[in-house]
């Protein structure tokens, strides 16, 4: 140890104070006021050249709260200069180099001596890093269960709480190429966007380890995009290009795979004008615009199915339903305050599904046609208004109780046959062959009338005509069915779909009876 220091009263002043140690050297030069008290003011410059062992952060400070105190930092060295004025710390050319390269800071840790650091830094990096996991980031944002493959990052990055400018953030992992340039204006409040994105390459199957939710996914296929990302955290924009071919995925156990196409968006919309690909067995082609999605979206949609397992598809909803619930519930467990959710933006829809065979274990469909218009579309159905057709060519139902439970698209289908069932007509109704299905239904502020219910079947002919209150489920229905040899029967129908109440309408049929009797008992003119 060289140097000079002094001691005048509570200010100690040092002179070219120098350290050589087994680990490198350091110097200091300046004074420290205060230096009895428990919040000495320095106003120092350093210097410094050590290679650092790995160390605990419980080791060395307090003030990080980013990482937990029992992170061990691996083995580096660290040269250049800072100041020290107060609280805050000045960074002068500050080199990290580790195994996989360096890190260069430069700028301002306001109040770094006070543990309320707030950065106004540069910073310049070239890493080539092994493998990592969730254990080796513990810093807010990384997902549980990381496991980042091998990966190289070039980095020119200005920080500070209010603005991120990336000058430069070139990624590679595996074959995936990635570059990002632009900026985010405060991060941590509204998050305005001013980003350019492109990816040379990526392949999925390469990523698909990254975290449980991806694995779960087994992902894969490949492709490119460039996609420019402004707005906010709330309503983003994009405008942009993607081209992907065999992309793949199993979501919930159902699988999707052969996936190819290109995405078109911007401001305004997102275009993608021939989808094909498979979902499970069934060959799809579909035709997708999405316009005013920051606002209110309107998606119209055209696709065609040769195949469609409805089964799959509903336990596959299901799955998602609870693997969202148990994933809100684990969040605010870990954060300990309730999850808010957000009131759904209503959208508007409109366009056409065709499908060749629909299967469910309760049923086989041919030729199942589908058209709508619809708006004000959330999930409560409180402002849903707007029309659809549903026609079905072939087909039998089995356990049809059984099928809709599962759908509301299905109870709504069947629900006159669930009537009919209720009454009891000697009749078997829970296996219907040579079927036949035509619905026309209007809605208004969540009310659908039924313009237009008529299942046709073996074994007998149903249809409804009247209202059913999707949010309450009321119902104000006219069922007619006419099953086996018996006349016609009309049923008046109330309550909710929970708990109907049904009344037949016994005045009519005994009239149709006498009348048909009637007509077969008068002479006929020869």
């Amino acid at each position: 140890l060289d140097g000079e220091a002094s001691l005048v009263r509570d200010e100690l002043t040092l002179t070219s104070l120098e350290a050589k140690f087994k680990q490198g050297t350091a110097s200091a030069s300046g004074t420290v006021r205060k230096v009895g008290s428990a919040k000495p003011v320095p106003d120092l410059a350093l210097r410094f050249a050590a290679d650092l062992p790995a160390f605990k952060m419980s080791e060395v400070t307090d003030s990080l709260p980013i990482l937990p105190k029992d992170y061990t930092a691996p083995a580096m060295r660290v040269e250049g200069g800072a100041k020290l004025r107060g609280e805050d710390l000045v960074l002068d050319k500050v080199v990290i180099k580790g195994k996989g390269g360096f890190v260069k800071l430069d700028g301002t840790v306001a109040k770094a001596l006070s543990g309320e650091p707030a950065p106004d830094v540069e910073i310049q990096a070239n890493l080539d890093l092994d493998p990592l996991t969730d254990k080796d980031l513990p810093v807010p944002g990384v997902p549980p269960g990381l496991e980042l493959p091998a990966s190289r990052w070039e980095a020119d990055v200005s920080y500070t709480p209010r603005t991120i400018r990336l000058r430069k953030l070139d990624v590679k992992i595996g074959s995936n190429e990635l570059s990002v340039v632009g900026g985010i204006s405060d991060p941590a409040g509204r998050g305005a966007f001013d980003l350019n994105i492109v990816a040379k390459r990526f392949v999925l199957a390469e990523l698909t380890r990254l975290t449980p939710r991806t694995r779960d996914l087994k992902l894969s296929g490949s492709g490119v995009f460039q996609v420019a990302v402004t707005g906010t955290k709330d309503k983003p924009m994009y405008a942009g290009a993607l081209q992907f071919r065999n992309v793949g995925a199993t979501i919930a156990e159902l699988p999707l795979s052969d996936f190819s196409g290109r995405v078109k968006v911007d401001d305004l919309s997102i275009n993608i004008p021939n989808l094909k690909g498979k979902v499970d067995d069934g060959e799809l082609t579909m035709f997708v615009t999405i316009t005013d999605y920051t606002k209110i979206p309107k998606i119209e949609l055209s696709a065609e199915l040769d195949r469609f397992d409805l089964g799959k598809f509903l336990s596959a909803q299901k799955k998602l339903q609870k693997d969202a619930q148990t994933a809100k519930a684990a969040k605010a467990e870990r954060t300990g305050k309730p999850i808010e959710t957000k009131p759904a933006r209503p959208l508007r829809t409109n366009g056409e599904v065709k499908i060749g065979a629909l299967i469910h274990p309760n049923a086989q469909v041919r030729k199942f046609a589908a058209t709508w218009d619809l708006w004000g579309v959330t999930p409560d159905m409180k402002t849903l208004n707007g029309s659809a057709r549903i026609d079905v060519d072939g087909g039998e139902l089995r356990a049809v109780g059984d099928m809709a439970l599962q759908s509301p698209v299905a109870k709504v289908l069947l629900y006159p046959i669930l009537i009919i069932q209720k009454l009891s007509f000697g009749v078997d109704l829970n296996r219907l062959s040579d079927l036949k299905i035509a619905g026309d239904y209007l809605f208004k502020d969540g009310v659908m009338t039924l313009r237009r219910s008529e299942l046709g079947s073996s074994a007998a002919q149903v249809s409804a005509v009247g209202t059913i209150n999707l949010p309450s489920e009321l119902l104000d229905l006219i069922v007619t069915a006419q099953v086996g040899n018996i006349k016609p029967v009309d049923v008046a129908v109330g309550g909710t779909v929970a708990k109907p109440t049904t009344k037949v309408k016994y005045g009519k049929f005994i009239g149709d009876i006498f009348r048909a009797v009637s007509d077969e008992a008068t002479p006929q003119s020869p």
